[in-house]
């Protein structure tokens, strides 16, 4: 009986676990997808690098279709700049953003943020 408890007690503790994990790197996510959308729009409004340049962004999964409006706006919002816009899918970044503008790189990634920390090598 003890041991059955004590079983139950433990996979209920692990579960939790795995549900706080899953809600905090949500929460991740979203912030360093914000954070990469925002150094996106500051280079923008600044004049980039030229007048036409070429946008790949690069994410763990497929954008969501927010992520990509959100995307087209800060495009649109400087008119009359040629863009050639790239979607790729990487999922060694583990969540965030890479966005390469010509030779600018704003890299909000997670796995980026935990190399950078020291925490993977």
């Amino acid at each position: 009986m003890f041991w059955q408890i004590l079983f139950k007690v433990l996979l209920l503790q692990a579960v939790l676990a795995a549900v706080i994990v899953f809600v905090l790197w949500k929460a991740l996510n979203r912030q360093l997808v914000e954070l990469a959308l925002r150094k996106f729009e500051v280079f923008v409004k600044n004049g980039g690098q030229g007048q036409s340049y070429t946008l790949v962004v690069t994410s763990p999964g497929v954008l969501s279709p927010k992520v990509q409006r959100r995307i087209t706006q800060i495009i649109d919002s400087k008119s009359g700049r040629v863009v050639q816009f790239q979607r790729v899918v990487d999922k060694t970044l583990k969540g965030g953003l890479v966005i390469k503008c010509n030779d600018q790189i704003i890299d909000c990634s997670l796995s980026s943020r935990l190399k950078d920390s020291g925490f993977f090598k």
